[in-house]
């Protein structure tokens, strides 16, 4: 009997916690709420707490970037750390599971966060317009568990956690590709707090990615194994900023060094940024999008042309498409909690998950 193909996205749907309210708590909230109020700007505070939205970009904007480890603003770029802050607000309400990535943003703003959970309690605050970093969270954290992989490559890890907080097959190897910087942050933030970062064994991989190929860096691993095709690779958040040739390039590299049968998830967009995409951006969501881009100086580069979907783009590069979640199909396997009828968040227009598979 034939066995049925397996669901990688599939999952429960989140978690929603009770939010918690205590005296200490509310005392810190008298206490320090002024001073952070002051020292981000009143305006936004006032807006964090009473209405959501898009204040986050004002933040993100504002905000000198310096964590708990005082690299951020050398290490890491903003849009690594937007993402760590979505995550972050995310795992209030149990639905990332993330409290890790506090560590890798402003202490001042994890403050300001916990302090605005007290106020806006029914979802997390600026979530309702996220829900494309939620979903992409939650596609490769089930991705991962329901492929019991042996190998986990994280390309373009950025501040990702999930070595750390997900609960990894027995014997699962995890390899992060990123630059040194970033790494060195990553390390030194998991060794100043070993009893969160439990996981100590993962293989950090440095690649100068406009000198080097991320496959000869990994090739110099002695623990990895290019043959064994029971390996999940996560590209997520880069081929967007990536221009065409980059991202086809590195494509033919996991299709040509990787085992058949390896499995890739990652996230792409619809072109709605160049002249002749920009008829998709008709969305509130998109435009939110594109004052994002532009408030990071972290530019757009590809995106599915018009007329084409992942099955025209990916399978001439050496994949099999298995599975593809478009914003609709997103927003109501990701995004809906039991009992409800709406999403909790909503997901742009132009955003798609896909699950490759080397042919």
């Amino acid at each position: 009997m034939a066995s049925q193909p397996i669901n990688y996205l599939a999952g429960e749907p989140p978690i929603k916690l009770k939010p918690k309210l205590s005296l200490p708590r509310i005392l810190y909230v008298l206490v320090v709420l002024p001073l952070v109020a002051v020292y981000l700007g009143i305006a936004t505070i006032i807006r964090e707490l009473f209405i959501g939205g898009d204040s986050l970009l004002d933040l993100i904007g504002r905000f000198r970037l310096r964590s708990n480890s005082g690299l951020v603003q050398r290490s890491a770029s903003k849009t690594a750390v937007f993402v760590a802050i979505v995550r972050y607000v995310g795992s209030h309400e149990g639905w990332t599971n993330d409290t890790l990535s506090r560590h890798f943003i402003p202490s001042e703003l994890v403050r300001a966060i916990d302090i605005t959970k007290m106020f806006q309690p029914k979802y997390p605050i600026s979530l309702k317009r996220s829900g494309a970093l939620m979903a992409r969270t939650l596609a490769g954290d089930r991705l991962i568990l329901n492929g019991k992989p042996k190998q986990v490559v994280l390309l373009g890890a950025g501040l990702d956690t999930r070595a750390h907080r997900l609960k990894l097959p027995a014997g699962c190897k995890v390899f992060e590709i990123d630059i040194a910087t970033t790494q060195a942050m990553k390390k030194k933030v998991a060794a100043e707090h070993p009893d969160e970062f439990k996981n100590q064994d993962v293989q950090y991989v440095a690649v100068d990615f406009s000198k080097e190929l991320f496959t000869d860096k990994l090739a110099e691993v002695s623990d990895f194994d290019f043959g064994c095709s029971e390996t999940v690779v996560l590209f997520e958040g880069v081929s967007m900023y990536l221009p065409w040739p980059a991202l086809e390039q590195t494509m033919k590299l996991i299709s040509t060094k990787f085992a058949p049968g390896t499995i890739v998830g990652m996230d792409v967009i619809d072109d709605f940024f160049t002249e002749e995409g920009s008829k998709r951006r008709k969305s509130a969501l998109a435009r939110r999008l594109m004052r994002l881009v532009t408030a990071v100086g972290e530019p757009f580069q590809w995106g599915l042309p018009i007329g084409k979907t992942a099955e025209d783009v990916f399978p001439p590069l050496g994949f099999n498409l298995v599975q593809t979640v478009d914003p609709a199909d997103v927003e109501r396997d990701f995004l809906k909690i039991d009992g409800e009828d709406t999403p909790f968040a909503r997901v742009p227009s132009i955003f798609h998950y896909i699950v490759l598979r080397v042919k």
